[in-house]
């Protein structure tokens, strides 16, 4: 039983170890709610570049003046900080869905800076690689509505792209908060002492983007608890919504100059310029597209706040005008019903209305839109385009592509149902079609079988007869461009011609073939003639080169050596080819060879073996037959050679008469032997 336990449990444990293998070992917190990192990532002392995208979805670059921390699906958690970043200035960049969170529920930033300077700034800019990349900056116990941790904290926080979220405050700062670009959502409309944005002497400004705050407590404010700094909120761009339990804005400056919407309110006042105890509080309302404000209390300062100063320009009226000169330009014969309405909506413009009534002056250039909108025009008669269209040729494959297609497109120019104020346009359509009928032009005749047999002639003819080479370009020389398509017989005769002298080219031939350099000649022993086309290569070998064969040579014939080696190769189009028959090959002979007596002829095989052929001597010339082409060499003997085979025979005193009868016998037998072997090479090769 013992035993039968044992192996279940050894069974278990082998199948977890599989199943672990083939199970994937990087997670990214975009796969999974799993952090990617469980304590907080403390950056602010590594002083070297620090990979750690694949197994955690952070990497740090320090700098000189701080760094950059790149994000890509990082789930990062710490118990109370979650990351730590040096002072000075840090880019955070962010790629893919990214998660910061604290498991803390005490009053502590979720992002923050040290070093050893403690004077020193710290500067973080947000920014996206691409568009849809996300950051969340999260408490993980959602539960708490006091007291609870915040998301950043440092002197100067601008995001300049990416998409952020939060549950928490998004940051309590010293200096200045940027918004240039990407989306902000503050989401915490259940806690009471978190404010959105908090900054304590700097500036907000808004540039652009889309900010979200919905809160507890004031969406934006800077107490200026120090007496220090400007604490201005700038909006110039982007669009801006804040939902506030107390108020929406509260700063000492306040200035709103933007094409983008606002829709800003809170329970007690949805913007408030004031500082107690100082002067110089303002509040400007320049322009916007759009505005709403409200405030159960007030949704500007009091009237008793008289350190105040508000300026509140007039609305923006120039859509309303750019409507009103719409509904001016209008001729009441172009429609079939009056423009009493569009006159109503245009008499309902009140004009100098201020900016905080912005929505109601938009309103007015929509009435008016709409009232024209509704307006039913006359059409316009499109009798004269109907009579072009008439004329048209029913067959259009005889005229060119482009002037086809001119037509066509002044044809499908042609848009219905415009109304009577457009008549000019759609008589213009009738002279665009009467014009391209104009201008319809015959197709040239189709020289496509002309070019194409054209193009078949040979780059070089240099191979080919003189006469055939004159019918060839007779045919091509009396080809005449530009012919029209009525007569596309006589340009296909022009193709056949080409055709026609094209398979009659004829090839030049020689008789032999010679290599320049070497002087080495080749014909077909038969005396069938070579084509032109065909060249002759050889390549002379060196001494060092025929030394190679020097035993192999001595094996085969005893006493010669390599006067000459020869690599012989005919080509034809770059190609080594073999001879379609015997061929007779001539080397003429060099000083090495005329200085040596017995000449020879001898075929050297790939694997070295040496044979002598059949071969003779004649007119400054050694001639042999083959009928494959490779390594041939010519060997001989040096007169010393031949005189010691004299001294030796004649130095023989110790043989006897019987025995030289039986030398000689048995060396004519050998003879006899060779030259059948010898005959028999020679016709393989």
């Amino acid at each position: 039983m013992k035993k039968n336990k044992l192996k279940k449990i050894l069974s278990a444990v082998l199948v977890l170890a599989l199943t672990m293998g083939i199970l994937p070992t990087k997670v990214l917190a975009s796969e999974t709610n799993i952090p990617t990192r469980i304590t907080m990532l403390d950056v602010s002392k590594m002083t070297e570049t620090t990979d750690m995208l694949e197994s955690e979805g952070w990497k740090w670059i320090p700098t000189d003046s701080g760094g950059t921390l790149m994000l890509k699906n990082s789930y990062i958690q710490g118990e109370g900080e979650a990351l730590c970043l040096p002072f000075g200035d840090v880019s955070i960049i962010l790629e893919g869905e990214n998660t910061i969170e604290t498991r803390g529920t005490l009053l502590s930033p979720t992002i923050y800076a040290d070093g050893p300077d403690a004077n020193a700034e710290s500067n973080i800019t947000i920014v996206a690689k691409t568009d849809d990349a996300k950051l969340n900056i999260l408490r993980k116990d959602a539960s708490p509505t006091t007291a609870i941790p915040y998301g950043i904290t440092g002197n100067n926080i601008t995001i300049k792209s990416g998409n952020i979220y939060t549950n928490m405050g998004f940051c309590i700062i010293v200096s200045r908060f940027a918004m240039q670009g990407g989306s902000l959502k503050i989401d915490t409309p259940n806690v009471t002492d978190c404010d959105g944005i908090y900054t304590i002497k700097g500036n907000v400004d808004i540039t652009g983007g889309n900010l979200d705050i919905d809160t507890g407590q004031v969406g934006i404010w800077l107490p200026g608890n120090t007496g220090e700094g400007e604490r201005k909120v700038n909006i110039t761009g982007g669009d801006v919504k804040i939902r506030s339990g107390f108020g929406a804005i509260y700063a000492k400056k306040i200035t709103i100059n933007t094409n983008g919407n606002l829709d800003l309110q809170g329970d007690k006042f949805a913007l408030k310029a004031f500082q107690k105890n100082e002067t110089g509080a303002v509040l400007e309302i320049l322009s916007a597209g759009s505005i709403i404000l409200d405030g159960t209390e007030h949704y500007l300062p009091k009237a008793t706040d008289e350190n105040t100063t508000v300026t509140i320009s007039e609305a923006n009226y120039s859509q309303v005008e750019t409507a009103i000169t719409k509904a001016n330009a209008l001729n009441p014969d172009d429609y079939v019903s009056d423009l009493t309405d569009v006159k109503a909506a245009v008499d309902a413009v009140v004009k100098g209305k201020k900016v905080l009534e912005q929505n109601l002056v938009n309103s007015y250039a929509v009435s008016i839109e709409n009232a024209i909108k509704a307006l039913e025009p006359k059409k316009a008669i499109y009798d004269k385009v109907d009579a072009a269209i008439a004329k048209i040729p029913s067959d259009l494959s005889i005229y060119t592509k482009d002037s086809v297609n001119a037509l066509n497109d002044a044809k499908n120019a042609v848009v219905r149902g415009k109304d009577k104020s457009e008549q000019g346009i759609v008589d213009g359509y009738a002279t665009a079609i009467e014009n391209a009928i104009k201008a319809l032009e015959h197709k040239a005749a189709d020289y496509s079988k002309v070019d194409a047999a054209i193009a078949k002639i040979p780059s070089d003819l240099s191979s080919y007869t003189k006469d055939s080479i004159n019918t060839l370009n007779d045919a091509k020389n009396a080809v005449v461009r530009g012919k029209n398509i009525s007569e596309q017989n006589i340009v296909d005769g022009y193709a056949k011609d080409i055709e026609n002298a094209l398979a009659n080219l004829k090839k030049k031939t020689e008789i032999s073939i010679t290599n320049p350099e070497t002087g080495v000649k080749i014909e077909y022993d038969d005396g069938t003639p070579m084509e032109i086309d065909f060249t002759l290569a050889v390549v002379s070998k060196s001494q060092a080169e025929m030394n190679t064969f020097k035993n192999d040579v001595d094996n085969a014939a005893p006493g010669f050596v390599l006067a000459g080696l020869y690599d012989i190769s005919m080509m034809k189009d770059g190609l080594k080819i073999q001879p379609n028959g015997e061929l007779k090959i001539s080397i003429p002979l060099t000083d090495t060879m005329k200085a040596m007596k017995n000449l020879k002829v001898v075929y050297i095989s790939d694997s070295g073996n040496v044979t002598v052929i059949p071969s003779e001597v004649k007119d400054g010339h050694i001639i042999f037959v083959t009928d494959h082409l490779s390594y041939y060499g010519v060997i001989g003997k040096t007169k010393d050679n031949v005189s010691d085979d004299k001294n030796s025979t004649n130095k023989s005193p110790e043989t006897s008469d019987s025995s030289s009868i039986e030398l000689l016998v048995m060396m004519t037998f050998v003879s006899g032997l060779g030259l059948v072997i010898l005959k028999k090479k020679s016709r393989k090769y």
